[in-house]
């Protein structure tokens, strides 16, 4: 009888084209619906131990150890699926801590009104086909997150700066920005575009060096203007006019577009087109003598170049803030009595 079974069992196999293992697992499955497959889970002793396990050789090798050293280290006390699940989950939460706490540390600053603070950056987006560069200028708007790229060509100097402000206060009734924000490439700092600022009676905030973060609206602007555009720094274009016509189809759906959470669900062309404060030559006179003086005397209390550059950026946004041109935050909360850290 035994015998039978099995030719038969042989028979539908390759009918099937299957093994008759599988059969014989069907059978099991067919008496038992609800009995699981695969290998039983581990209990959550077997958990603790290896958690804990993990745990130690983190703290011994370091909490970027890799599974095969945690592995080798632990001479099959855990299983690897255990060793890789305590790794995973023990990572997981050294993230999660390491983003509450930049959370917690983040400084953000906010105009009031739109037209007050303009961001600039530039960037290298592409490559014509005899190798050139294409350089291209942002120019964005905090407030409204509206952004524009006036200039594009192979090199950016002091001279195309100096366009992009004219063009931005052109764009904004004639009146420009109260304040720019640069960081410290030589386009930005030079005689040209400091004469601009001290004639137009904008003051001009600049980056410490090395540190994008104090820029992060141009930095924000060119994430998503390249995201849109598909331009890249390796990319091969056909033109500068070919290039133009990809930002302005991308700042397009960005500016008009795009409805934006952080206002309120509008595109930033509708927030750039509020009402936004006038300011008469006697109040930009005022504004302009103050923040020159806050960073002269900023400047002198510090010793050494990167202090000077920290305390003399912090001393502008502070006489901002007192102007009520903008709001800071640290970690949500208002930094009223929170110091600037200096490093």
């Amino acid at each position: 009888m035994e015998r039978k079974r099995s030719e038969l069992r042989r028979r539908l196999a390759r009918e099937l084209a299957v093994s008759t293992r599988t059969l014989r697992t069907w059978a099991r499955e067919a008496a038992d619906p609800l009995r699981r497959i695969g290998r039983p889970p581990h209990d959550d002793r077997a958990r603790a131990r290896a958690l804990w396990a993990v745990r130690r050789e983190m703290k011994r090798q370091g909490n970027t150890v890799g599974e095969p050293s945690v592995v080798r280290a632990v001479r099959g006390g855990v299983p690897r699926t255990l060793v890789r699940w305590a790794l995973r989950r023990w990572k997981r939460r050294l993230v999660r801590r390491a983003r509450l706490l930049r959370q917690a540390l983040r400084q953000q600053i906010r105009p009031t009104a739109p037209h007050v603070l303009a961001a600039l950056d530039g960037a290298f987006v592409g490559r014509l086909g005899d190798g050139s560069r294409v350089k291209v200028e942002l120019v964005r708007d905090v407030a409204s997150q509206r952004t524009a790229v006036p200039v594009v060509g192979s090199e950016i100097g002091a001279s195309e700066v100096v366009v992009v402000l004219d063009r931005w206060s052109a764009a904004h009734g004639g009146e420009p920005p109260l304040a720019i924000v640069t960081d410290r490439g030589p386009e930005n700092l030079n005689g040209a575009v400091e004469a601009w600022c001290e004639e137009h009676r904008a003051v001009h905030v600049k980056n410490a060096p090395h540190t994008p973060q104090h820029n992060p609206w141009a930095e924000h602007g060119w994430g998503e203007v390249k995201a849109e555009s598909g331009l890249a720094a390796p990319l091969l274009v056909a033109s500068t006019s070919a290039t133009r016509s990809r930002i302005d189809s991308a700042l397009s759906r960005l500016n008009e577009g795009r409805l934006r959470q952080t206002l309120g669900f509008r595109s930033a062309a509708e927030r750039d087109k509020d009402t936004a404060p006038r300011y008469t030559a006697e109040q930009r006179e005022a504004f302009y003598t103050a923040t020159r003086a806050a960073a002269s005397a900023a400047r002198d209390a510090c010793a050494t170049p990167r202090r000077r550059h920290r305390a003399e950026r912090d001393a502008l946004w502070n006489v901002m803030e007192s102007f009520g041109l903008i709001t800071r935050t640290r970690g949500g909360a208002r930094r009223d009595a929170i110091p600037e850290v200096v490093s």
